[in-house]
């Protein structure tokens, strides 16, 4: 498995029963398919729902090679060789976000000012 920064630590996703689990260098990422929590930044976890989080959105590189990301409440930082192991889950969580967005909006007719 690959190296994660942390001895003894697999950065491969991990699945525990529906729970997506990915440890990075600074942060674990866990996604339920519902709710995304962050530990590590600022010694905390930060969590948030898909109906209540935007899409997550991943910067261009600095000048070190370092991308921001902004996850449901969190903004942190990740190492080029990180990128790769974090885009497919911000992917699920992305398709979430959107299935979640989808489900709020009134079913019906739609108003149209008139009534």
């Amino acid at each position: 498995m690959p190296a994660t920064g942390r001895p003894g630590l697999p950065s491969e996703p991990r699945h525990n029963a529906g729970v997506d689990e990915l440890i990075l260098r600074t942060i674990v990422i866990r996604f339920d398919g519902r709710v995304v929590e962050v530990f590590g930044i600022a010694n905390e976890a930060r969590r948030g729902h898909v109906v209540q989080i935007q899409e997550p959105t991943v910067a261009k590189p600095d000048s070190r090679g370092r991308s921001e990301i902004i996850l449901g409440p969190c903004r942190f930082g990740v190492d080029a060789d990180e990128l790769p192991e974090l885009l497919p889950l911000l992917d699920k969580i992305t398709a979430a976000v959107r299935a979640a967005q989808s489900e709020k909006r009134p079913r019906g007719r739609p108003r149209t000012g008139r009534e």
